[in-house]
């Protein structure tokens, strides 16, 4: 009960989920957040697990896995590699064993869970809500879903991703969706304007946004309605990470894990030495915990809670990533 007062959501097993009638969402994030407190049907939480569980021990002994055809699959490396030769970066022939062996590896995995999603069809939402298209088994999920001839929504990341002209968050986002929710009309124009140049596939889904709970746009006319604050002296630092990940990697390249605490530490020492007292906020989706000797040895706790409310305690926020 607690959890369902603070955000909305109904959570229950999946053996006693409507997939027929109840809207799924298998993404907390602020927009399903916001949305479900609007919604008229009920939204049950689900997450992704309940399809995409482990194998079990007999299981992975009887799975076949085929990836994408072999004719596919070189078609995509000779376009990877004519990509690279374009910017004078050719890739060579270990690269290319390698990143064959890499699609049939994970397009396999990928068809042999979607295989399994299909065996059990009375699990398939006629209606799914999720949030950002950069996880995989969402992808998948909402794939299936739509290939039944359900409907699938997807909300934009954290506070609207699709910033500026030339990014391709579009190409990653707008895929497998029939409604796309975003925050402001100012992102969803965005994304009808550069959507249609970045889709490979599929037509384009309906854009909308959200207003906020006065009827006007959200966070933008609020900032703007804030007094300005008076400049002060720095000397409070919130050091902003990135999320920290073992095994994920991108077009946005991340320091590996040992890297990544290597320079923290070798940051905050400075910061220090130069007088600074310093605190630090970690991504909500780091897949481990800040390492207790920040804390311990250099006097730097490891925030939780919403940004929002704590960002104005500090002077100075730094960030140490481009994107």
């Amino acid at each position: 009960r607690d959890l369902r007062e603070r955000d909305g959501f109904v959570r229950r097993p999946i053996e006693r989920v409507d997939f027929a009638r109840d809207i799924v969402c298998v993404t907390l994030c602020p927009l399903t957040s916001r949305r479900v407190k609007q919604a008229k049907d009920r939204v049950v939480i689900c997450p992704p697990y309940e399809w995409f569980y482990p194998l079990e021990g007999s299981e992975r002994s009887a799975a076949v896995r085929r990836g994408v055809s072999a004719p596919l699959r070189d078609h995509l490396i000779e376009r990877l590699a004519a990509g690279f030769a374009e910017r004078d970066a050719g890739l060579s022939h270990v690269m290319h064993a390698y990143l064959r062996r890499w699609f049939d590896e994970t397009t396999g995995w990928v068809r042999y869970y979607r295989d399994r999603l299909l065996r059990r069809p009375e699990r398939i939402p006629r209606r799914l809500w999720k949030g950002t298209n950069g996880n995989i088994w969402l992808r998948t999920l909402a794939g299936v879903v739509k290939s039944r001839g359900g409907e699938v929504t997807g909300h934009d990341h954290a506070f609207g991703a699709n910033y500026a002209e030339n990014t391709l968050i579009p190409f990653n986002e707008l895929q497998v969706v029939d409604t796309f929710v975003t925050y402001t009309r100012a992102h969803a124009e965005l994304y009808e304007r550069t959507g249609p140049a970045l889709l490979f596939g599929g037509k384009m889904p309906r854009i909308e946004h959200v207003a906020s709970e006065g009827g006007g746009e959200p966070a933008l006319q609020r900032a703007e309605a804030r007094p300005a604050r008076t400049p002060r002296p720095v000397s409070t630092i919130l050091h902003v990470t990135p999320y920290v990940t073992y095994d994920q990697f991108g077009a946005f390249p991340l320091m590996p894990v040992p890297v990544a605490f290597d320079w923290q530490a070798r940051l905050f020492r400075m910061l220090q030495d130069m007088g600074y007292r310093v605190a630090q906020k970690p991504h909500p989706e780091s897949v481990g915990p800040t390492p207790p000797a920040f804390a311990r040895d250099f006097g730097v706790p490891a925030l939780s809670g919403r940004f929002e409310d704590i960002y104005d305690d500090y002077d100075l926020i730094l960030f140490d990533y481009p994107m």
